[in-house]
């Protein structure tokens, strides 16, 4: 039993030291957030948000040489994550208002001018038939 906690002592004093000399290293890390609203107007308005997350680590070692000035080295790592997280779509009735309404004018405009194109050919035709009473009579 005696060897054991003595072997239990030993490797939680060996697992401090190491983790000891892990803590030379200090971190610094920074989460940067970006969030992008992109709104396309028309019939439908359309929102889009990505969101951008950038995230920088930075680590710093110092070797302990027990000198006044020591080396630093720096080592930093960036990741950059790109999602996109809301797409809406909502319906603007103004503005489909108002494209009935120019649709619904076209098409009146387009009606009248079937049945004034019609009416001019109706005299055209009426008018070449009594041209040709006219060149019949004239022959008898």
């Amino acid at each position: 039993m005696k060897n054991y906690i003595l072997l239990f002592g030993l490797l939680f004093s060996s697992v401090a030291i190491l983790n000891s000399q892990e803590n030379d290293k200090l971190k610094n890390t920074l989460e940067e957030t970006i969030t992008k609203t992109v709104t396309i107007k028309g019939v439908t308005e359309e929102t889009t948000e990505t969101v951008v997350v950038k995230k920088e680590k930075q680590v710093i070692e110092i070797d302990d040489t027990g000198e006044e000035n020591q080396n630093e080295v720096y080592s930093t790592n960036t990741k950059v994550e790109e999602k996109e997280v809301v797409t809406k779509t909502v319906e603007n009735k103004e503005n489909a208002a108002a494209i009935a309404e120019i649709k619904k004018k076209q098409q009146e405009e387009i009606e009248a001018s079937k049945k004034e194109q019609l009416a001019k050919y109706e005299a055209e035709r009426k008018e070449k038939e009594k041209n040709s009473k006219e060149k019949e009579d004239d022959n008898k």
